[in-house]
């Protein structure tokens, strides 16, 4: 299909992905000035299966169902030939979740941010009837606004549960379906409902704030035991001076039993945020958005600062040497993993003798 023009009007460019079920492209729209989409085609193979199709086409109306900000939008629908539905999405300029995830973690301020975003984005789907099924890190875009903005974008409906509009009709789905390290335990049972999205997003919480999942394991069985018997090491146990009120979220909304998770998605997302915000915020150094820092220049030719929170110690958090930005040289070195403990009390000097090299700026090498 590549350079070809469906419908007489969108331009495919180029195939950015490709699925069991669908091939998606980066084509422009040719009536809205060349304007970047996203066309999802249904494979010609998968056109001969009738489930594919069912599929495909309730990808569409979950798309059509939800008007959300926080959701990918369906710009058009049709067919390139009986029986081989196409969509048409917004173009996300953007980053999946994955991306920019570590396995030191992230801040949990940035974390907080991501999966309120999220979490109320869910809520629209849920509301509307619609239960992703396979929500990760993968499906979850990130456009930069601006320098210290991030929007959040859910993508990847295909697998969607869509709950009929007719209140006298019956619709199951019983189908195993989705990505297993993030399956709720009623899910791997074939029965996913809103709270399965949930579940699904504490796991994406957990790994972004920990670097680990809860659970490892190779097949749907090991995992449910774990879910069920077992407990997941705690998130405060695996990052250091983490709020309480984050790892209470967060294992609330990892519970076995769907009654014991948050009511709705979006409920997660603000315990997360709120617990956060009491505790002052707490990211880790070089974090994106740091809230309110003090900045410190180490040398008075270079431009390289670092950040301390004002009035309390920097303690227990990873640096790197990506995190002072100096234009010539770095002049901290860190070790990934390291743990950095000082006082920084505003003065041109640290108490307590972080490692530190020569700037070039210092010496006036080139």
């Amino acid at each position: 299909m590549l350079g070809s023009s469906l419908n007489d009007r969108y331009l495919i460019e180029k195939e950015i992905g490709r699925g069991g079920m669908g091939i998606v492209y980066l084509a422009r729209d040719r009536q809205l000035l060349s304007k970047p989409v996203v066309v999802k085609v249904l494979q010609e193979t998968s056109s001969q299966s009738s489930w594919l199709k069912k599929r495909f086409r309730q990808e569409i109306e979950a798309l059509a169902r939800i008007d959300h900000p926080g959701v990918v939008g369906i710009l058009d629908a049709g067919e390139i030939a009986p029986g081989r539905p196409y969509l048409v999405m917004q173009y996300v300029d953007g980053r999946v979740l994955r991306s920019i995830m570590s396995p030191r973690g992230l801040s949990p301020d940035r974390v907080a941010r991501i999966i309120r975003q999220a979490s109320h984005a869910l809520t629209a789907a849920h509301d509307k009837g619609v239960f992703h099924r396979d929500l990760k890190p993968e499906n979850i875009m990130l456009q930069s606004l601006s320098e210290n903005e991030e929007f959040v974008k859910i993508i990847d409906f295909g697998i969607a549960t869509v709950k009929s509009s007719d209140p006298d009709a019956t619709q199951s789905d019983t189908s195993f379906a989705g990505s297993l390290s993030y399956m709720a335990p009623e899910q791997i049972n074939g029965k996913p409902i809103a709270a399965s999205d949930t579940y699904a997003l504490g796991v994406i919480a957990y790994e972004m704030l920990t670097g680990k999942r809860p659970y490892e394991a190779g097949n749907p069985v090991r995992l449910y035991a774990l879910q069920r018997y077992g407990s997941p090491v705690k998130p405060r146990e695996l990052v250091p001076g983490l709020p309480e009120g984050v790892e209470t979220a967060i294992l609330k909304a990892l519970s076995f039993n769907v009654n014991d998770r948050h009511a709705r998605a979006r409920d997660f997302g603000e315990d997360l945020s709120q617990a956060i915000t009491a505790a002052g915020g707490q990211p880790r150094l070089g974090a994106r958005g740091c809230g309110s820092p003090t900045w410190a220049t180490l040398s008075p030719k270079c431009a390289t600062v670092i950040v301390s929170w004002r009035n309390s110690p920097i303690s227990s958090y990873p640096i790197s040497s990506s995190i002072p930005a100096c234009p010539r040289s770095a002049c901290f070195e860190g070790r990934s993993g390291s743990a950095m403990t000082a006082w920084w009390s505003g003065s041109p000097g640290l108490r307590s003798g972080l490692p530190r090299r020569r700037c070039a700026a210092d010496t006036g090498a080139s």
